[in-house]
């Protein structure tokens, strides 16, 4: 019984026909064909084995035989620890799915105004929450929707009403972010503070006093009434970034301002990325960074999102290094958006996606302006995206983990999604249409604006927040 996790990729239809599976693995191992390699069995048994780690059962290779069990163990191995072979998979079994339906599988309202945040851990296990109320809630997602006794949910959630217990929550709970191992969480409490949650003790936590003792404030920065509005962290866990209001973006180094023991220490683990160096003049709206850590995506209310080289600009000393550390996008180059408050980026890196309470949306070519194209001129690599919501503007966006679609919040509470490729090849606005589906505000019961979107990392469930959640399952079909 083997019980490594594996890569996460999507699972379609069969492999392509000019080449099988097992050979192109095979080639992997050194052009090896002999009976051990053989013995592996079929493609369906591989999908079959992959499907089954995918959904977090134990992965058994005794129907591989004895002769095949050290290879598939290698062969696991490698899955999950080589990129290579995780670009044959996803050559391989590529990701010929539709969405076929999507069915409300629950709910959840316990909180008290629109969603300040909403996202899932990097596992999945946990949905979180929080509204201007400075209510926290975390949710243990598949055990919450098994529930089927009214009132049994409550076992599957935690609560902490910050605001009841601390005069300083008065402002909500803001921007949150999730360490990349999940073992914690930051939220803005409302003001100039972060908060950091000690995740497992606070949901194995009894009482008020047991949930307030897995919260430890860490940093305490800005001016005055200055607070952070987007929040994320660095791939490998190092630095936190905090957006603020006044544009000004903080580095946080993590293990020094944990290690420090007086307020020197406190302050010297802290840099800025002023406004004035970025050239962000509103709020920060959202933050991101690149998976080698090596770019800062900020997108700002001033209509614009800035790409930003950490490293140099806060080591620049001159206002020509702090330029050239920083690539300007205008996403209202041609006068559709306003500002920018919404972002997401893809995870492949390639695209970033953004609207500002307009009836567009932005498709900005990330991957191109990385590799130094465009530098000069950014909106030669803008689409547009028009998903069709008449007088509605989009209020959140989303995308599915393999990017193949984009979920668009709308100010009615209903959403749109977006078959994104289908919807770039489109030569003509009916084509356009075709590529579009449109979930109305009544089909999910919203009364209210969908402030907040998020997907679960295995694609199985869409969230739509505005005075409730509701937790959609994905039907899929080939």
């Amino acid at each position: 019984m083997v019980k490594t996790k594996l890569i996460s990729f999507e699972i379609g239809q069969g492999p392509k026909e000019e080449e099988g599976l097992m050979g192109r693995i095979s080639k992997l191992f050194g052009g090896k064909t002999d009976n051990n390699m053989a013995s592996l069995g079929s493609n369906e048994q591989l999908r079959k084995l992959l499907k089954n780690d995918q959904a977090g059962e134990p992965v058994t290779i005794e129907e591989w035989g004895t002769a095949g069990a050290p290879i598939a163990k290698k062969m696991l191995q490698m899955l999950a620890e080589s990129k290579e072979l995780e670009k044959v998979i996803k050559e391989m079994l590529p990701s010929n799915w539709r969405i076929k339906e999507l069915k409300i599988a629950g709910s959840f309202s316990h909180y008290y105004s629109e969603p300040k945040s909403l996202t899932t851990s990097p596992d999945g296990k946990y949905l979180l929450v929080t509204d201007r109320y400075a209510n926290l809630n975390i949710i243990e997602l598949e055990p919450y929707l098994k529930t089927r006794i009214k009132g049994e949910e409550k076992w599957a959630y935690k609560e902490l009403n910050a605001g009841s217990r601390y005069g300083e929550y008065v402002n909500g709970l803001g921007a949150t972010t999730f360490s990349p191992d999940g073992k914690y969480l930051y939220i803005n409490n409302g003001k100039h503070k972060i908060t950091m949650v000690e995740l497992d003790r606070f949901m194995s936590s009894r009482t008020d006093e047991e949930r307030a003792g897995a919260l430890r404030t860490i940093i305490v920065g800005g001016d005055g009434e200055d607070t952070y509005h987007a929040l994320t962290g660095s791939p490998d866990g190092k630095y936190l970034y905090a957006g603020s209001y006044a544009g000004d973006i903080y580095r946080i180094d993590l293990m020094a301002l944990l290690k420090a023991t007086n307020e020197e220490g406190k302050n010297n683990s802290v840099e800025t990325i002023t406004a004035r160096a970025s050239g962000h003049t509103r709020e920060t709206e959202s933050l991101w960074v690149t998976k080698d850590g090596q770019r800062l995506v900020s997108s700002n209310r001033d209509g614009t999102i800035k790409i930003i080289d950490p490293v140099a600009i806060l080591k620049a000393t001159s206002k020509e290094e702090e330029k050239n550390a920083v690539i300007t996008i205008d996403v209202n180059a041609r006068g559709e958006l306003n500002y920018c408050t919404v972002c997401v980026a893809s995870p492949d890196e390639k695209a970033l996606y953004a609207s500002s309470e307009s009836a567009k949306i932005k498709m900005i070519e990330l991957e191109t302006i990385l590799k130094g194209a465009n530098k000069e001129d950014p909106k030669q690599v803008i689409r547009t995206i028009d998903p069709k919501t008449k007088r509605y503007f989009v209020t959140s966006l989303a995308l599915s983990p393999d990017q193949k679609y984009l979920f668009a919040g709308l100010a009615d509470g209903g959403f749109k999604i977006i078959e994104i490729e289908s919807y770039l090849k489109a030569k003509t606005p009916k084509e356009e249409a075709k590529a579009i589906r449109t979930i109305k505000a009544k089909e999910g019961g919203h009364k209210g604006r969908i402030d907040k979107l998020t997907t679960t990392p295995d694609g199985k469930y869409l969230v739509t927040g505005s005075g409730q959640l509701n937790i959609w399952e994905i039907v899929r079909e080939d």
